[in-house]
């Protein structure tokens, strides 16, 4: 077959290859935020004032107790996010079920059945990704768990989907049981684009009385994933909230976002000192005769952890969750970059409690889960991605005899 011939038919085939090119992460800085417990107005509302935002990922998904999933989902608000030139990442959560996620481990059928569904479901909703946030898995199922990602991330990038799994904190001295002990860190990174680290929940209901996410603490989490994790692939989870602990033996702990705080402080005019052991201010003050500590999470305390990212050549950055601060927050971890640098979103076709509490989202929760639990979208449905021309010049390549042309994943 003549050069030209084999280009002519490369080009021919150009919609069936981009629509089968596999996903691959974005070269550039991700900076997530996870939007969860409201409707799609309010997702809409709170991530409109979100400066530096280039990812959502809204929680829609959720495996229930016969291994059904929950879906509320809404392609509108994908829609939104896309002529915004934000990428959408549906968070899907097994709602910290121990046995419904052990059924899907072990039920070869039902496992299949999940993951078509979580693929179904993404395609009806226009999303560019999942991100999984499987949490108090049990140790004994670890290797379920990876087995299970390893299927589903397979389908998934066929399915032109990013895979983002969310796990949790562990360092050393560190560790939480079931919470910390489910995740084979490094076989969650060979399955997934990208790894989410839930750097926070350090002090909770089974651990009390100190930072919800001190820097030391940190450094230490993260070295930790990084042993078995390349930085490329990791995203660092902050938490835009914090614990206000209290003597009070009736009222241990109450969860406070960070745009919260600072009316807390001023109402009972606590005395604010900067610790820099742990990176953070520390507030005291006295409301009806008890003592009460808060480690304040601000602009400074998370600018400090923004730049481990720096430090470490890090993906990028996560936020637990949208909603909690002031735009000035996000400006601290993302820098506030333009709009026009928010990455493409790849083809459709490529890891908290009640005000703030959550059941079932990103969180090191333990007990009651202390806090929490791309371009626009026509450029996707081109598929016309780096990977997907490189693929048709392979294609060229072998239908007209050339030689020279070598694959690259698009990262």
């Amino acid at each position: 077959m003549s050069r030209g011939r084999g280009l002519l038919v490369a080009l021919c085939l150009l919609p069936i290859v981009a629509a089968a090119a596999p996903v691959r992460a974005s070269s550039r800085p991700v900076v997530l935020g996870w939007n969860f417990s409201g409707s799609t107005q309010t997702y809409i509302a709170r991530s409109g004032r979100v400066p530096g935002l280039n990812t959502v990922s809204p929680g829609w998904w959720l495996l229930r107790a016969d291994g059904t999933i929950r879906d509320a989902g809404d392609h509108r608000y994908s829609d939104w996010a896309h002529e915004r030139g934000l990428r959408v990442w549906p968070m899907f959560t097994n709602n910290i079920d121990q046995a419904a996620s052990h059924r899907v481990f072990t039920d070869a059928a039902l496992r299949r059945s999940v993951i078509a569904r979580v693929a179904a479901l993404a395609r009806a909703e226009r999303a560019d990704g999942v991100n999984v946030d499987w949490e108090n898995v049990r140790t004994a199922d670890r290797d379920g768990f990876s087995a299970f990602l390893k299927q589903a991330s397979a389908a998934w990038h066929e399915a032109g989907l990013l895979v983002s799994v969310d796990v949790t904190a562990r360092t050393d001295t560190w560790q939480l049981g079931d919470w910390s002990e489910s995740f084979d860190r490094r076989a969650v990174s060979e399955a997934a684009d990208y790894v989410v680290l839930m750097a926070y929940d350090e002090h909770n209901r089974l651990r009390p009385l100190g930072s919800t996410a001190s820097l030391p603490w940190v450094r230490q989490s993260l070295s930790y994933l990084l042993r078995d994790v390349s930085a490329s692939k990791v995203i660092l989870g902050v938490p835009f909230y914090t614990q206000d602990w209290s003597a009070d033996p009736k009222r241990r702990m109450e969860v406070l976002t960070i745009a919260q705080t600072p009316a807390r402080l001023r109402t009972y005019r606590a005395v604010v000192r900067w610790d820099p052991t742990v990176g953070q201010s520390v507030a005291t003050y006295k409301r009806n005769g008890f003592v009460h500590t808060i480690w304040v999470e601000d602009r400074r305390s998370l600018q400090l952890k923004a730049a481990l990212v720096r430090e470490h050549g890090l993906a990028g950055v996560a936020a637990w969750r949208i909603g909690f601060e002031t735009p000035g927050d996000w400006r601290a971890i993302a820098g506030a970059p333009p709009a026009a640098a928010a990455p493409h979103s790849p083809p459709p076709t490529p890891a908290p409690t009640a005000a703030p509490a959550r059941t079932a989202a990103p969180s090191a929760a333990v007990a009651a889960p202390p806090v929490r639990s791309t371009a626009a979208k026509t450029s996707s449905r081109t598929g016309l991605t780096t990977g997907a021309i490189v693929m048709l010049a392979v294609a060229g390549a072998a239908l007209g005899g050339w030689a020279g042309f070598r694959r690259r994943a698009a990262r």
